[in-house]
Protein backbone atom coordinates (compact mmCIF):
# COMPACT_ATOMS: atom_id res chain seq x y z
CA UNK A 1 0.00 0.00 0.00
CA UNK A 2 1.33 3.44 -0.92
CA UNK A 3 0.83 6.13 1.71
CA UNK A 4 1.56 9.71 0.74
CA UNK A 5 3.71 11.25 3.45
CA UNK A 6 4.03 14.91 4.33
CA UNK A 7 7.49 16.23 3.67
CA UNK A 8 9.56 17.45 6.58
CA UNK A 9 9.10 21.00 5.28
CA UNK A 10 5.29 20.55 5.21
CA UNK A 11 5.31 19.26 8.76
CA UNK A 12 7.40 22.22 9.90
CA UNK A 13 5.11 24.69 8.14
CA UNK A 14 1.97 22.99 9.53
CA UNK A 15 3.47 23.02 13.01
CA UNK A 16 4.25 26.75 12.67
CA UNK A 17 0.70 27.51 11.52
CA UNK A 18 -0.75 25.49 14.39
CA UNK A 19 1.16 27.58 16.87
CA UNK A 20 -0.20 30.80 15.36
CA UNK A 21 -3.77 29.74 14.54
CA UNK A 22 -6.41 27.43 15.94
CA UNK A 23 -7.19 24.31 13.96
CA UNK A 24 -10.47 25.86 12.79
CA UNK A 25 -8.64 28.98 11.59
CA UNK A 26 -6.18 26.85 9.63
CA UNK A 27 -8.98 24.78 8.13
CA UNK A 28 -10.95 27.90 7.26
CA UNK A 29 -8.15 30.12 5.95
CA UNK A 30 -5.93 27.61 4.21
CA UNK A 31 -8.31 24.81 3.26
CA UNK A 32 -11.46 26.90 2.59
CA UNK A 33 -13.68 24.91 4.88
CA UNK A 34 -17.07 26.65 5.06
CA UNK A 35 -18.00 24.73 8.21
CA UNK A 36 -14.80 25.77 9.97
CA UNK A 37 -15.29 29.41 8.98
CA UNK A 38 -18.88 29.38 10.28
CA UNK A 39 -17.87 27.64 13.51
CA UNK A 40 -15.21 30.28 14.12
CA UNK A 41 -17.56 33.15 13.31
CA UNK A 42 -20.25 31.76 15.59
CA UNK A 43 -17.83 31.41 18.50
CA UNK A 44 -16.60 34.99 18.05
CA UNK A 45 -20.22 36.18 17.72
CA UNK A 46 -21.25 34.71 21.08
CA UNK A 47 -21.35 37.61 23.61
CA UNK A 48 -20.93 35.14 26.47
CA UNK A 49 -17.76 33.65 25.01
CA UNK A 50 -14.39 34.77 26.42
CA UNK A 51 -13.20 35.15 22.82
CA UNK A 52 -16.13 37.37 21.78
CA UNK A 53 -14.89 39.66 19.00
CA UNK A 54 -17.32 41.47 16.65
CA UNK A 55 -14.65 42.18 14.02
CA UNK A 56 -13.55 38.56 13.82
CA UNK A 57 -17.14 37.32 13.81
CA UNK A 58 -17.81 39.58 10.85
CA UNK A 59 -14.60 38.48 9.07
CA UNK A 60 -15.39 34.79 9.34
CA UNK A 61 -19.09 35.14 8.50
CA UNK A 62 -17.97 36.88 5.29
CA UNK A 63 -15.65 33.95 4.55
CA UNK A 64 -18.33 31.40 5.39
CA UNK A 65 -20.90 33.14 3.18
CA UNK A 66 -18.41 33.42 0.32
CA UNK A 67 -18.02 29.65 0.64
CA UNK A 68 -21.81 29.20 0.39
CA UNK A 69 -22.48 28.39 4.04
CA UNK A 70 -26.14 29.42 4.17
CA UNK A 71 -26.38 30.15 7.89
CA UNK A 72 -23.20 32.19 7.60
CA UNK A 73 -24.93 34.36 4.97
CA UNK A 74 -27.98 34.75 7.21
CA UNK A 75 -25.90 35.72 10.23
CA UNK A 76 -23.89 38.13 8.10
CA UNK A 77 -27.18 39.71 7.03
CA UNK A 78 -28.18 40.06 10.68
CA UNK A 79 -24.95 41.97 11.33
CA UNK A 80 -25.55 44.27 8.36
CA UNK A 81 -29.12 44.85 9.52
CA UNK A 82 -28.63 45.33 13.26
CA UNK A 83 -25.02 46.13 14.14
CA UNK A 84 -24.36 49.90 14.17
CA UNK A 85 -20.73 49.36 13.19
CA UNK A 86 -21.55 47.50 9.98
CA UNK A 87 -25.13 48.59 9.28
CA UNK A 88 -25.96 48.47 5.58
CA UNK A 89 -29.49 47.37 4.70
CA UNK A 90 -28.67 46.78 1.04
CA UNK A 91 -25.85 44.41 1.99
CA UNK A 92 -28.22 42.77 4.49
CA UNK A 93 -30.69 42.16 1.66
CA UNK A 94 -27.94 40.73 -0.54
CA UNK A 95 -26.75 38.37 2.20
CA UNK A 96 -30.27 37.22 3.04
CA UNK A 97 -31.03 36.68 -0.65
CA UNK A 98 -27.99 34.43 -1.02
CA UNK A 99 -28.95 32.55 2.14
CA UNK A 100 -32.50 32.11 0.86
CA UNK A 101 -31.26 30.89 -2.52
CA UNK A 102 -29.32 28.30 -0.52
CA UNK A 103 -32.64 27.36 1.18
CA UNK A 104 -31.87 28.86 4.57
CA UNK A 105 -35.27 29.32 6.22
CA UNK A 106 -34.51 32.40 8.32
CA UNK A 107 -32.58 34.00 5.47
CA UNK A 108 -35.80 33.95 3.44
CA UNK A 109 -37.87 35.19 6.38
CA UNK A 110 -35.50 38.04 7.24
CA UNK A 111 -35.43 39.11 3.59
CA UNK A 112 -39.22 39.14 3.77
CA UNK A 113 -39.00 41.56 6.69
CA UNK A 114 -36.79 43.93 4.68
CA UNK A 115 -39.44 44.01 1.96
CA UNK A 116 -42.10 44.43 4.66
CA UNK A 117 -40.30 47.43 6.18
CA UNK A 118 -38.65 48.87 3.07
CA UNK A 119 -35.13 48.66 4.47
CA UNK A 120 -32.47 48.19 1.80
CA UNK A 121 -35.12 47.36 -0.83
CA UNK A 122 -38.27 49.05 -2.09
CA UNK A 123 -41.18 48.32 0.22
CA UNK A 124 -43.18 45.53 -1.38
CA UNK A 125 -45.72 43.50 0.60
CA UNK A 126 -46.08 40.97 -2.23
CA UNK A 127 -42.36 40.22 -2.09
CA UNK A 128 -42.53 40.15 1.70
CA UNK A 129 -45.30 37.57 1.40
CA UNK A 130 -43.25 35.45 -1.02
CA UNK A 131 -40.17 35.35 1.19
CA UNK A 132 -42.08 34.85 4.44
CA UNK A 133 -43.94 32.03 2.72
CA UNK A 134 -40.77 30.33 1.52
CA UNK A 135 -39.21 30.74 4.97
CA UNK A 136 -42.29 29.22 6.59
CA UNK A 137 -42.28 26.29 4.16
CA UNK A 138 -38.69 25.70 5.31
CA UNK A 139 -39.91 25.87 8.96
CA UNK A 140 -38.75 29.35 9.91
CA UNK A 141 -40.76 30.27 13.01
CA UNK A 142 -40.14 33.94 12.20
CA UNK A 143 -41.39 33.48 8.64
CA UNK A 144 -44.59 31.70 9.72
CA UNK A 145 -45.43 34.27 12.40
CA UNK A 146 -44.91 37.21 10.06
CA UNK A 147 -46.82 35.48 7.29
CA UNK A 148 -49.68 35.34 9.77
CA UNK A 149 -49.24 39.07 10.28
CA UNK A 150 -49.72 39.73 6.56
CA UNK A 151 -52.92 37.66 6.51
CA UNK A 152 -54.05 39.49 9.66
CA UNK A 153 -53.49 42.94 8.13
CA UNK A 154 -54.28 42.17 4.50
CA UNK A 155 -50.90 43.45 3.33
CA UNK A 156 -49.67 41.72 0.18
CA UNK A 157 -52.52 39.19 0.35
CA UNK A 158 -56.27 39.20 0.94
CA UNK A 159 -57.08 39.61 4.62
CA UNK A 160 -57.92 36.19 6.06
CA UNK A 161 -58.08 35.67 9.82
CA UNK A 162 -58.29 31.89 9.48
CA UNK A 163 -55.00 31.87 7.58
CA UNK A 164 -53.52 34.34 10.08
CA UNK A 165 -54.57 31.95 12.85
CA UNK A 166 -52.97 28.98 11.08
CA UNK A 167 -49.64 30.69 10.52
CA UNK A 168 -49.49 32.23 13.99
CA UNK A 169 -50.16 28.74 15.32
CA UNK A 170 -47.40 27.17 13.21
CA UNK A 171 -45.00 29.92 14.23
CA UNK A 172 -45.85 29.36 17.87
CA UNK A 173 -45.37 25.60 17.52
CA UNK A 174 -41.90 26.43 16.17
CA UNK A 175 -41.32 28.64 19.25
CA UNK A 176 -41.89 32.05 17.72
CA UNK A 177 -42.70 34.25 20.71
CA UNK A 178 -44.31 36.75 18.33
CA UNK A 179 -46.51 34.03 16.84
CA UNK A 180 -47.61 32.88 20.30
CA UNK A 181 -48.43 36.42 21.43
CA UNK A 182 -50.49 37.11 18.31
CA UNK A 183 -52.27 33.78 18.61
CA UNK A 184 -53.14 34.67 22.18
CA UNK A 185 -54.46 38.04 20.99
CA UNK A 186 -56.79 36.32 18.49
CA UNK A 187 -58.10 34.07 21.26
CA UNK A 188 -58.67 37.12 23.46
CA UNK A 189 -60.24 39.54 20.99
CA UNK A 190 -61.78 37.79 17.96
CA UNK A 191 -65.29 36.43 18.52
CA UNK A 192 -64.71 33.48 16.20
CA UNK A 193 -61.86 32.20 18.39
CA UNK A 194 -62.61 33.83 21.74
CA UNK A 195 -61.29 31.66 24.55
CA UNK A 196 -59.63 33.53 27.41
CA UNK A 197 -58.09 30.39 28.89
CA UNK A 198 -56.33 29.64 25.61
CA UNK A 199 -55.31 33.28 25.32
CA UNK A 200 -53.65 32.97 28.72
CA UNK A 201 -51.89 29.76 27.65
CA UNK A 202 -50.38 31.35 24.55
CA UNK A 203 -49.49 34.61 26.28
CA UNK A 204 -47.72 32.51 28.92
CA UNK A 205 -45.69 30.69 26.27
CA UNK A 206 -44.88 34.00 24.56
CA UNK A 207 -43.79 35.47 27.89
CA UNK A 208 -41.65 32.42 28.70
CA UNK A 209 -39.97 33.08 25.34
CA UNK A 210 -39.38 36.69 26.48
CA UNK A 211 -41.98 38.40 24.34
CA UNK A 212 -42.62 41.70 26.11
CA UNK A 213 -46.23 42.22 25.08
CA UNK A 214 -47.06 38.55 25.74
CA UNK A 215 -46.10 39.17 29.36
CA UNK A 216 -48.05 42.42 29.53
CA UNK A 217 -51.20 40.93 27.98
CA UNK A 218 -51.03 38.00 30.40
CA UNK A 219 -50.79 40.52 33.21
CA UNK A 220 -53.98 42.14 31.95
CA UNK A 221 -55.81 38.79 32.03
CA UNK A 222 -54.78 38.34 35.67
CA UNK A 223 -55.94 41.88 36.44
CA UNK A 224 -59.33 41.34 34.81
CA UNK A 225 -59.79 37.68 35.77
CA UNK A 226 -60.36 36.60 32.18
CA UNK A 227 -59.28 32.99 31.59
CA UNK A 228 -57.43 32.91 34.92
CA UNK A 229 -58.32 33.66 38.53
CA UNK A 230 -58.12 37.39 39.22
CA UNK A 231 -54.80 38.01 40.92
CA UNK A 232 -53.29 41.49 41.16
CA UNK A 233 -49.97 40.10 42.43
CA UNK A 234 -49.64 37.97 39.31
CA UNK A 235 -50.75 40.91 37.19
CA UNK A 236 -47.97 42.93 38.82
CA UNK A 237 -45.39 40.20 38.12
CA UNK A 238 -46.24 39.92 34.45
CA UNK A 239 -46.55 43.68 33.89
CA UNK A 240 -43.18 44.05 35.57
CA UNK A 241 -41.53 41.44 33.34
CA UNK A 242 -43.14 42.97 30.28
CA UNK A 243 -41.87 46.40 31.25
CA UNK A 244 -38.35 45.06 31.86
CA UNK A 245 -38.52 43.72 28.29
CA UNK A 246 -39.64 47.21 27.12
CA UNK A 247 -43.35 46.64 26.64
CA UNK A 248 -44.78 50.16 26.74
CA UNK A 249 -48.17 48.66 27.63
CA UNK A 250 -46.63 46.70 30.50
CA UNK A 251 -44.95 49.80 31.91
CA UNK A 252 -48.12 51.86 31.69
CA UNK A 253 -50.21 49.22 33.48
CA UNK A 254 -47.50 48.72 36.07
CA UNK A 255 -47.72 52.43 36.79
CA UNK A 256 -51.48 52.10 37.26
CA UNK A 257 -51.01 49.33 39.84
CA UNK A 258 -48.54 51.46 41.79
CA UNK A 259 -50.91 54.43 41.64
CA UNK A 260 -53.92 52.40 42.81
CA UNK A 261 -52.06 50.14 45.25
CA UNK A 262 -53.43 46.94 43.69
CA UNK A 263 -51.07 43.98 43.85
CA UNK A 264 -48.34 46.19 45.33
CA UNK A 265 -48.03 48.89 47.98
CA UNK A 266 -49.26 52.25 46.70
CA UNK A 267 -46.27 54.32 45.61
CA UNK A 268 -46.80 57.45 43.53
CA UNK A 269 -43.09 57.89 42.83
CA UNK A 270 -42.98 54.40 41.33
CA UNK A 271 -46.20 55.10 39.41
CA UNK A 272 -44.58 58.21 37.96
CA UNK A 273 -41.42 56.26 37.08
CA UNK A 274 -43.29 53.61 35.11
CA UNK A 275 -45.63 56.09 33.42
CA UNK A 276 -42.51 57.95 32.34
CA UNK A 277 -40.92 54.81 30.90
CA UNK A 278 -44.15 53.83 29.16
CA UNK A 279 -44.45 57.31 27.64
CA UNK A 280 -40.83 57.22 26.49
CA UNK A 281 -41.74 53.96 24.74
CA UNK A 282 -44.65 55.82 23.06
CA UNK A 283 -47.59 54.46 25.04
CA UNK A 284 -50.21 57.19 24.72
CA UNK A 285 -52.05 56.26 27.92
CA UNK A 286 -48.84 56.38 29.95
CA UNK A 287 -48.21 59.90 28.62
CA UNK A 288 -51.72 60.92 29.67
CA UNK A 289 -51.38 59.53 33.20
CA UNK A 290 -47.96 61.09 33.68
CA UNK A 291 -49.39 64.41 32.49
CA UNK A 292 -52.25 64.04 34.97
CA UNK A 293 -49.75 63.65 37.80
CA UNK A 294 -48.12 66.95 36.82
CA UNK A 295 -51.49 68.64 36.34
CA UNK A 296 -52.81 67.54 39.74
CA UNK A 297 -49.50 67.73 41.59
CA UNK A 298 -49.90 64.07 42.48
CA UNK A 299 -46.58 62.60 43.62
CA UNK A 300 -44.72 65.44 41.91
CA UNK A 301 -44.76 69.21 42.07
CA UNK A 302 -47.66 70.69 40.08
CA UNK A 303 -46.33 71.83 36.71
CA UNK A 304 -48.73 72.84 33.94
CA UNK A 305 -45.94 73.23 31.37
CA UNK A 306 -44.77 69.65 31.90
CA UNK A 307 -48.39 68.53 31.80
CA UNK A 308 -48.87 70.41 28.53
CA UNK A 309 -45.85 68.72 26.90
CA UNK A 310 -47.02 65.26 27.94
CA UNK A 311 -50.64 65.84 26.90
CA UNK A 312 -49.27 67.01 23.54
CA UNK A 313 -47.28 63.80 23.11
CA UNK A 314 -50.25 61.68 24.15
CA UNK A 315 -52.48 63.54 21.72
CA UNK A 316 -49.95 63.16 18.89
CA UNK A 317 -50.00 59.41 19.63
CA UNK A 318 -53.79 59.36 19.25
CA UNK A 319 -55.10 59.59 22.83
CA UNK A 320 -58.42 61.42 22.91
CA UNK A 321 -58.24 62.31 26.61
CA UNK A 322 -54.84 63.91 26.06
CA UNK A 323 -56.21 65.99 23.17
CA UNK A 324 -59.15 67.11 25.32
CA UNK A 325 -56.84 68.10 28.18
CA UNK A 326 -54.63 70.00 25.75
CA UNK A 327 -57.68 71.93 24.60
CA UNK A 328 -58.57 72.70 28.21
CA UNK A 329 -55.08 74.06 28.90
CA UNK A 330 -55.31 76.31 25.82
CA UNK A 331 -58.77 77.50 26.82
CA UNK A 332 -57.64 78.42 30.32
CA UNK A 333 -54.06 79.53 29.62
CA UNK A 334 -52.49 76.90 31.84
CA UNK A 335 -48.88 76.13 30.90
CA UNK A 336 -49.40 77.83 27.54
CA UNK A 337 -50.70 81.15 26.21
CA UNK A 338 -54.47 81.16 26.09
CA UNK A 339 -55.94 80.49 22.62
CA UNK A 340 -59.61 79.78 22.00
CA UNK A 341 -58.84 78.73 18.44
CA UNK A 342 -56.24 76.17 19.56
CA UNK A 343 -58.60 75.00 22.29
CA UNK A 344 -61.26 74.27 19.67
CA UNK A 345 -58.73 72.50 17.45
CA UNK A 346 -57.87 70.01 20.19
CA UNK A 347 -61.46 69.60 21.39
CA UNK A 348 -62.41 68.74 17.82
CA UNK A 349 -59.49 66.31 17.56
CA UNK A 350 -60.47 64.62 20.81
CA UNK A 351 -64.04 64.28 19.53
CA UNK A 352 -62.73 62.58 16.39
CA UNK A 353 -61.02 60.16 18.79
CA UNK A 354 -64.39 59.47 20.49
CA UNK A 355 -63.87 61.51 23.66
CA UNK A 356 -67.28 62.72 24.87
CA UNK A 357 -66.01 65.82 26.70
CA UNK A 358 -64.14 66.91 23.58
CA UNK A 359 -67.33 66.67 21.52
CA UNK A 360 -69.26 68.67 24.10
CA UNK A 361 -66.68 71.46 24.40
CA UNK A 362 -66.29 71.64 20.62
CA UNK A 363 -70.08 72.05 20.42
CA UNK A 364 -69.99 74.88 22.94
CA UNK A 365 -67.21 76.61 21.00
CA UNK A 366 -69.23 76.40 17.76
CA UNK A 367 -72.43 77.53 19.47
CA UNK A 368 -70.82 80.53 21.17
CA UNK A 369 -68.16 81.39 18.60
CA UNK A 370 -65.26 80.79 20.97
CA UNK A 371 -62.22 81.07 18.69
CA UNK A 372 -64.26 79.96 15.67
CA UNK A 373 -67.17 81.18 13.59
CA UNK A 374 -70.59 80.43 15.09
CA UNK A 375 -72.13 77.39 13.40
CA UNK A 376 -75.15 75.93 15.20
CA UNK A 377 -75.53 73.07 12.74
CA UNK A 378 -71.94 71.99 13.38
CA UNK A 379 -72.50 72.40 17.12
CA UNK A 380 -75.46 70.04 16.80
CA UNK A 381 -73.30 67.52 14.97
CA UNK A 382 -70.78 67.52 17.83
CA UNK A 383 -73.59 67.04 20.36
CA UNK A 384 -75.08 64.25 18.26
CA UNK A 385 -71.77 62.40 18.30
CA UNK A 386 -71.48 62.89 22.07
CA UNK A 387 -74.99 61.49 22.39
CA UNK A 388 -74.07 58.50 20.21
CA UNK A 389 -71.12 57.93 22.56
CA UNK A 390 -73.59 57.59 25.46
CA UNK A 391 -73.54 61.01 27.10
CA UNK A 392 -77.00 61.97 28.38
CA UNK A 393 -76.19 65.70 28.68
CA UNK A 394 -75.14 65.76 25.03
CA UNK A 395 -78.37 63.99 24.07
CA UNK A 396 -80.52 66.54 25.94
CA UNK A 397 -78.67 69.54 24.51
CA UNK A 398 -78.72 68.04 21.04
CA UNK A 399 -82.50 67.61 21.11
CA UNK A 400 -82.99 71.18 22.35
CA UNK A 401 -80.61 72.68 19.79
CA UNK A 402 -82.10 70.62 16.97
CA UNK A 403 -85.58 71.88 17.86
CA UNK A 404 -84.29 75.45 18.01
CA UNK A 405 -82.62 75.41 14.58
CA UNK A 406 -84.93 72.92 12.92
CA UNK A 407 -82.03 70.53 12.21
Amino acid sequence: MYIKRLSLLSLVLFSSMASAFSLDEITCKFFNSADACFKLAYSYDDPNSPQHDEAKAYEFYVRACDLNESQGCTNLGVIYENNDRYRDYEKAATSYKKACDLNNADGCAYLGYLYDSGHGVDKDFSQAFNYYNKGCELNSAYGCAHLGDLYDSGHGVDKDLSQAFNYYNKGCELNSAYGCANLGYLYETVDLYKDYAKAATYYKKACDLNNADGCAYLGELYESGHGVDKDFSQAFNYYNKGCELNSAYGCSNLGELYESGQGVDKDLSQAFKYYNKGCELDNKVACYYQAEMYYEGKGVKKDYKEAFDLYKKGCDLGDGDSCYSLGYLYENGLGVQSSANQAFKYYEQSCELDTVDGCYNAAIAKAKGNGVKIDLKKAAEFLEKGCDLGDDESCNDYNELRSFIGY
